[in-house]
C-alpha cells in the first residue's frame, strides 16, 4: 500500500513524500495530472532526515517537482503515486490544519519524552530508597532471628556506657573532693 503526502504546493513547485509500506526499498513514482493527462513526474527518492527518523527505511522517499511555466495557471492538478503496474494512489495536499496537528503531536511527543525521563529519574531514586530500606529490614530480621546475639550486643553496648559513666562519676567525685578540701583549708 502506498502512503504519502504533498507537503507543499505553490503553483510552481511541489514537495512531498511517498512510500510503499509493503516494501520500503521500492521507489514510488509521482505524477502530476491535469484532466487525467500527466504533465510532470518525478521519483520519490530524495533523502529526508525526518522520514528516516520516522522509520521509513533509509529516508529516501521524498520528491520535488518544478512545474513547467504553462502549467502554473492550472488550478485543478492531481498528484498521484504509483509503484510499477499497481494502481495509483492520489496524494493529499497537506493543509494548515495538518501542519498544526503535526506540530501539536511533535510538541506532545517532546513533553511526553521529558515526562518519561523525569519519571525514570524518580523511579531510580525510589529503587535506591527501596534497596536501602530492604537492607535495613534484613538487618532487623537478622537481629530478631538471633535474639541471643542481639542481647549480647545490647549488653556490650551497655557495658561500654557503664564504664564511661563510671569514669565521669569518678572525675566528678575527684573534683568535688578537691572543692571540699579547698573549703576546709580555706582556699577559695
Amino acid at each position: 500500500m502506498i502512503t504519502g503526502l504533498v507537503d507543499f504546493y505553490d503553483g510552481a513547485k511541489v514537495f512531498g513524500w511517498a512510500i510503499d509500506e509493503a516494501d520500503l526499498s521500492r521507489v514510488v513514482s509521482i505524477s502530476v495530472l491535469s484532466d487525467g493527462v500527466q504533465i510532470a513526474a518525478a521519483a520519490a527518492d530524495i533523502y529526508r532526515q525526518d522520514l528516516a527518523a520516522a522509520g521509513f527505511g533509509d529516508g529516501k522517499h521524498s520528491f520535488e517537482i518544478t512545474l513547467p511555466v504553462w502549467v502554473r495557471s492550472i488550478r485543478q492538478l492531481v498528484f498521484v503515486a504509483r509503484v510499477g503496474d499497481e494502481p495509483s494512489v492520489t496524494l493529499r495536499i497537506e493543509t494548515e490544519i495538518d501542519r498544526l496537528i503535526a506540530d501539536a503531536i511533535l510538541q506532545t511527543t517532546h513533553v511526553l519524552a521529558k515526562d518519561i525521563a523525569e519519571m525514570g529519574l524518580r523511579m531510580s531514586a525510589q529503587e535506591v530508597f527501596l534497596s536501602d530500606l530492604e537492607s535495613k529490614l534484613e538487618k532487623i530480621e537478622r537481629s530478631a532471628s538471633d535474639p541471643i546475639s542481639s542481647l549480647k550486643k545490647t549488653i556490650e553496648d551497655n557495658d561500654v556506657f557503664i564504664v564511661r559513666l563510671d569514669e565521669r562519676l569518678s572525675k566528678l567525685e575527684s573534683a568535688l573532693l578537691q572543692k571540699k578540701r579547698k573549703r576546709i583549708f580555706g582556699i577559695f
